[in-house]
Order: C-alpha cells, then structure tokens, then sequence
C-alpha cells in the first residue's frame, strides 16, 4: 500500500468506526488520487475489479488475509455489498463497484473528476470534518 493509500485507510477506518456510515459494511478498495481532480480508472486494476465484483455473487470469494495477530486468516464474502472509496482533495466519496464498473464502461474520459464520483457516489465525506 502507497504512503498516501495508508492515511487513507487509517482515516477511513476511523470514518467506518463513528458510525456515520449506514450502508452496510463491505470490503473495499481504497484509492487516493495523489492530490489531483480526477482519478485515472486504469489505476484500480481488474484483478481488484475482479474480486470486489466476486463478492456480490451468490458463488462469492474467500480472501485471505495477511497474518496479523488477532485477525482472521481468512475472510469470505457472499452477496455483499462492495465498494471503491476514492480519495480526492479535501474528501472522498464510497462508490458501489457495480455502479463504478458502468461508469467506466461508458465514460468517455479515461478518468473519474471529482464532480463525477460525486455524482455516482452513495456517500461523499469532507475531510476536513475528520
């Protein structure tokens, strides 16, 4: 994980923890766009495309985690809600990732702006708030 992609999860985690997330939890890729508007798709790779996709099937997928004391090694996930939380200036937004990958189909532009990710969004923070 990117220096910048780990204050994000450490931020976003605390975000998850308040409770002011009333969507059902999921996993979640976490993307940070560097400090930049727009976020390039190619930048979530298919293969995390692939498994966030996995999880919402009725098949589903077991992830393995790292070894860490006290946490699970394995983590299965069948018909779950799964998102992508990009990280832009001063706020992020939590993007289903059905909704994500239908974006990046019919996009023309080669990158999501932070307008856009608000627009699809299913929860958008204010850093700042945090």
């Amino acid at each position: 994980m990117q220096k910048k992609e780990a204050s994000f999860s450490t931020q976003f985690g605390h975000y998850l923890m308040s409770g002011r997330f009333k969507s059902p939890w999921g996993p979640t890729e976490l993307k940070d766009t560097r400090g930049k508007e727009r976020f390039p798709f190619k930048e979530l790779k298919e293969a995390q495309v692939n498994h966030l996709l996995a999880c919402t099937t009725k098949k589903g997928i077991v992830m393995r985690t790292i070894g860490a004391t006290g946490i699970p090694d394995l983590c299965p996930y069948k018909n779950s809600p799964a998102y992508v939380a990009i990280k832009y200036p001063k706020e992020f937004f939590i993007i289903g990732i059905n909704t994500y990958v239908l974006e990046r189909g019919r996009s023309k532009s080669k990158s999501l702006t932070r307008e856009r990710a608000r627009d699809i969004c299913i929860k958008s923070v204010r850093t700042k708030s945090y």
